[in-house]
């Protein structure tokens, strides 16, 4: 395991309980009762400063999962009053299962399985961010729906390598400068972030995006940058 890995998984369900509590509309009583009481139950993990139950994280992760699921079949169904769109759902179910398998230590060896996951969630962060900006905020907004564009390009010519690589070869030049292009595109976005940060920090911007968002998004770029192979 990576160090401070399992850390990062503790503060992402952590977080993902906070955005999918404070977006759900107090309409939905049932619903925001129980983000509640998975929200208490996953801030225990971050106070608890013992050694974690990994069995009890487990059990607790996939209980959460089950409840995201259940959600986005009510949202897609009959519909479901929340500020997240089914795609947001749909990545919070992924990366859920994403801990799932990094706590079980299952995780994929493939040099592209965190690519596939990653790319389409920051791709989709980026949107969100773009979504949430004030239409004043022109120049912002035509940078973060740059962002979704080129982390979606990277998320198909990622899945194209991965056919190419049923020749056997696991490291090629096309792979390492992959990973290179991966790599210096997250980094901006992380720069990108920080400024942002700043801003919201300070309410110079025209939005209705929380700064314990951009936060949170940030992290998980910062995660992703630190699980990118290094080839070559």
């Amino acid at each position: 395991m990576k160090p401070n890995s399992l850390s990062f998984w503790k503060i992402n369900m952590y977080e993902h309980t906070v955005i999918l509590y404070d977006t759900l509309s107090p309409m939905e009583h049932e619903a925001q009762t129980k983000a509640r009481q998975y929200f208490q139950l996953f801030q225990k993990y971050i106070d608890d400063k013992k050694t974690m139950d990994i069995h009890l994280f487990i059990r607790d992760v996939n209980s959460f999962q089950q409840f995201l699921i259940q959600l986005l079949r009510k949202q897609v169904t009959t519909g479901l009053k929340i500020l997240l769109t089914p795609t947001f759902l749909s990545h919070l179910i992924t990366e859920s299962n994403m801990a799932l398998r990094f706590a079980s230590e299952k995780i994929d060896p493939s040099p592209l399985a965190s690519h596939l996951t990653w790319l389409l969630v920051l791709s989709g962060d980026a949107f969100t961010i773009q979504g949430a900006l004030d239409s004043l905020e022109r120049s912002l907004v035509t940078k973060y729906l740059h962002y979704a564009d080129l982390f979606e390009k990277q998320y198909v010519f990622a899945i194209e390598l991965k056919g190419i690589m049923r020749i056997g070869l696991t490291e090629f030049p096309a792979l390492l400068k992959f990973q290179e292009d991966t790599k210096r595109l997250v980094v901006e976005f992380i720069e990108s972030l920080n400024q942002l940060e700043i801003l919201e920090a300070q309410n110079s911007i025209l939005d209705k995006l929380p700064l314990f968002f951009v936060q949170h998004i940030k992290r998980e770029a910062q995660y992703y940058l630190s699980v990118i192979p290094s080839m070559g």
